[in-house]
């Protein structure tokens, strides 16, 4: 796995609290988390040069973390990793117009995010399925938090989900037979899904994900299935209600997220359902399975309960 910075430098509107915190109610634990794992977090109060000299740490191994888009092209400017925080002074599109590697929703997303590893999945794919991208990663750690889900897979998943998108649709089919991706007829069948059962093996192979639950997000973030785990669910619906989404229905699928996944889901594959049907297009199997088992879970009126959550 990519070497992930050890240095978090803050660049907020809101003063640090004692230097060492903006003040956000979720801090203390995120700060704390990235203690835990040999990080540290301190308030930018110098130039980026001047902080990364005091501090004795190479522009390498820091990001800076701002909500301000000139903060985040002070950083790059450094040779830093970068961080976007969207509930603050940038908006969402001047944030990504300065080229960050990461976005950030929430400051207790920040032991999570992995922006060396984001680096390496900007230099793939194009730069608005990169912008997707890390819209979903931030919206599966949220939808995680909210309905259980281990919240640092879900990021990782939502990150990498497109990560195949790099390899051209038309021969996504020969790199998977290449590499020894099997694809049953259907999906052979279906071009536009096929990037997510290639992505799986490359999360693997070239960004070096080993977490099964993490890969079996990737793959199923697409069609689905007839049994998945809230982590599955929660990429699956993240990939199409991150807020870089807009399609007829989308506001009314975000919302339905907000009350349960699987009510979530059911709508989202009902528009799917009759999408495909009026375009004449082919459903895949997998995705039938889901439709039936979302079914039968509202027919019960009780949340679907899948085994191995989360593996």
């Amino acid at each position: 796995m990519q070497d992930e910075p050890t240095l978090f430098l803050l660049d907020f509107a809101v003063a640090p609290s004692g230097g060492a915190s903006p003040l956000r109610p979720d801090a203390p634990a995120a700060l704390a988390a990235l203690r835990a794992r040999g990080a540290r977090a301190v308030a930018l109060d110098a130039t980026v040069p001047e902080a990364l000299r005091r501090l004795g740490v190479r522009p390498e191994a820091a990001a800076v973390v701002s909500d301000d888009p000139a903060g985040i092209g002070r950083g790059r400017r450094a040779g830093c990793r970068t961080i976007a925080a969207t509930d603050g002074r940038g908006s969402r599109a001047e944030l990504l117009a300065a080229g960050p590697d990461a976005l950030l929703g929430a400051f207790a997303a920040l032991p999570c995010v992995r922006p060396a590893l984001a680096a390496r999945l900007r230099a793939a794919i194009p730069p608005a399925r990169f912008a997707h991208s890390l819209g979903v990663a931030d919206e599966a750690w949220r939808l995680a938090v909210r309905y259980g889900a281990d919240p640092g897979r879900a990021w990782l998943a939502g990150l990498l989900h497109d990560c195949a998108k790099g390899v051209p649709t038309a021969e996504q089919v020969a790199a998977c037979d290449r590499l020894g991706v099997p694809l049953d007829p259907a999906t052979r069948a279906c071009p536009p899904v096929v990037h997510a059962f290639l992505g799986e093996r490359l999360a693997r192979d070239q960004y070096g994900v080993d977490d099964p639950a993490v890969l079996r997000a990737i793959r199923l973030h697409t069609v689905g299935d007839g049994e998945m785990t809230t982590l599955d669910k929660a990429v699956f619906l993240a990939d199409a209600t991150e807020p870089g989404r807009d399609f007829p229905g989308v506001a009314d699928l975000r919302a339905a997220a907000e009350t349960g996944l699987d009510d979530a889901l059911r709508l989202y594959v009902d528009g799917e359902l009759r999408l495909l049907a009026a375009r004449g297009g082919s459903v895949h199997p997998a995705t039938l399975r889901l439709r039936d088992a979302l079914a039968r879970g509202a027919e019960g009126g009780a949340r679907l309960a899948f085994p191995a959550e989360d593996g």
